[in-house]
């Protein structure tokens, strides 16, 4: 396009000159061909302009978002809190690199994090990040916590409201509090890492309201249990593995909703903890709490105890103490089988070739692996599979 205008431009100076004749040149002299070959620089920079913005059209390359908080003075807001006091209804909050917190998020907002790999939010003597009766969205971060009161979270507290959390690390927290807590509030968590937490409580604990737990990894932690949902709630693609909980003290996952509503559990690999024994259940369902498609295997605690559901599809296989605790034993599809993973001792709980787990969970359409297969057993199955 440049080339094109560049020589139209000429092509017309040229007949401008034929037309005028010798004394137009000899009057105009050097000023006429200056002011020539300035609009056509201008002509070329501007369409050089033209073209660049129609590249990054093309390419769908786009400028860095406008920081709402960043520590250098190039944003409006130099601290969170201030950034988050200000924010009315529906803004997004946008956070670059560095550390922050902690943070009270009391109306209805988006907090965006750079990357959870540089943006950290951390909390001292209590949570990093409270939602006080508000509907938040959060992600790109990483969350760590000090020791928080047992009553609240370390990383985060959710008391009331909603809070919709993705791409995030939850990390480091200690003390006696869980690392996330949801009070009668709707928590709805993707893409989480749940990893490297001690604390004395579960690791996440949703008390009355809804939790929504998707693609999420639970690993290398030490609690007093690691999944203490008593909410209605819905559990799908979520690796539970290399943990360690206090003995004899709680099961690695418990879900036992409220009286008349329901809880889902699907697509779970729970293996490789160090549980409370084998005479604690890795995974404890309550009555309305329904398992399947999901890998139980090689942890220091027994398998299942089922108070009032079902657990079909499932391969229960290899923890310490009985397959199925309690009156209610294997569901439909049940397996009992090294689900042969690809590198259990490297943390890949991946299905090896020839894994009786492949194709085996719940044959339901609806169930099926994102590919259009049947439903892999396992945190890799499914439609919200890892």
């Amino acid at each position: 396009m440049r080339f094109t205008q560049l020589t139209v431009a000429v092509a017309l100076a040229t007949a401008l000159a034929a037309c005028n004749g010798d004394k137009t040149t000899t009057d105009t002299g050097a000023t006429t061909d200056m002011d020539t070959d300035t609009d056509v620089d201008a002509d070329a920079d501007a369409d050089a302009d033209a073209d660049t913005a129609a590249d990054t059209a093309d390419t769908g390359t786009t400028a860095p978002p406008p920081w709402d908080v960043c520590a250098d003075a190039t944003a409006p807001y130099t601290a969170l809190q201030d950034a988050l006091d200000a924010a009315q209804p529906g803004d997004t909050v946008r956070v670059c690199a560095g550390t922050w917190g902690p943070a009270v998020a009391a109306a209805d907002v988006v907090l965006v994090g750079e990357d959870a790999a540089t943006t950290w939010l951390v909390g001292v003597a209590g949570p990093a990040l409270t939602v006080a009766a508000a509907d938040v969205a959060a992600s790109g971060f990483t969350i760590t916590g000090g020791s928080a009161p047992a009553e609240q979270g370390a990383a985060v507290w959710v008391d009331g409201g909603a809070l919709t959390l993705t791409d995030a690390v939850v990390s480091g927290c200690t003390g006696p509090a869980p690392a996330i807590r949801c009070d009668d509030a709707a928590c709805t968590l993707r893409d989480v890492a749940l990893e490297g937490n001690a604390t004395e409580d579960a690791v996440l604990r949703a008390t009355g309201g809804r939790l929504d737990l998707r693609r999420a990894t639970v690993w290398s932690n030490y609690a007093a249990g690691l999944l203490a949902v008593e909410a209605e709630a819905e559990l799908h693609g979520v690796v539970v593995l290399d943990n360690s909980v206090l003995p004899g003290t709680a099961p690695l996952v418990a879900v036992a909703p409220p009286a008349l509503a329901s809880a889902t559990v699907a697509n779970l690999s729970v293996a490789l903890n160090d549980g409370g024994g084998p005479d604690v259940a890795a995974v404890v369902l309550g009555p309305g709490a329904a398992l399947s498609s999901s890998v139980i295997a090689l942890n220091y605690a027994a398998g299942v105890e089922v108070q009032g559901a079902d657990a079909a599809w499932c391969d229960v296989y290899g923890n310490a103490g009985t397959a199925f605790v309690g009156g209610i034993g294997a569901g439909t599809g049940t397996l009992d089988a090294d689900p042969l993973f690809t590198d259990a001792l490297a943390d890949d709980l991946t299905l090896g070739a020839g894994s009786p787990c492949l194709d085996a969970g719940d044959p339901d359409p609806a169930a099926n692996d994102r590919d259009g297969s049947r439903n892999d057993v396992g945190a890799f199955g499914g439609p919200d599979g890892l």
